[in-house]
């Protein structure tokens, strides 16, 4: 498992789309997952959120987040798949590195990759 770096891609979709199709967006980034030797840690549909700007004439999307583990080329592929997949709005990867966010990798593992915000975490 050497060289096996932690991964986060957060992407968009639009609100409309059907369940099949974003089952399939899923499926694909799974199967480059598993094509180059990486784990699934979570995936998760965050739900439908407004976004901060319209994107291609829509006010609000569905986000996903996907975590997972896998070699160095992994992430540039998963980027190239979601940049040429129409449904896609838009999309951010990037990489969990250093000794700090290996206990986020194991947080995200337990909470399955359900999202809190900073203000919720927090507890005054």
């Amino acid at each position: 498992m050497a060289g096996m770096k932690g991964y986060e891609t957060i992407y968009i979709t639009p609100p409309e789309l059907p369940e099949s199709v974003a089952a399939e967006i899923k499926e694909n980034l799974q199967k480059l997952t598993k094509k180059f030797k990486g784990k699934d840690v979570v995936f998760t549909d965050w739900g439908k959120r407004r976004l901060g700007y319209t994107i291609a004439k829509n006010s609000r999307g569905n986000y996903w987040y996907y975590c997972y583990t896998g070699e160095a080329k992994l992430p540039n592929e998963i980027d190239r798949s979601l940049r040429l997949n129409e449904k896609v709005l838009r999309h951010l990867t990037i990489k969990i590195t250093d000794s700090d966010d290996a206990p986020l990798l194991t947080k995200i593992q337990k909470d399955g990759g359900v999202f809190t915000s900073a203000a919720e975490e927090s507890s005054y």
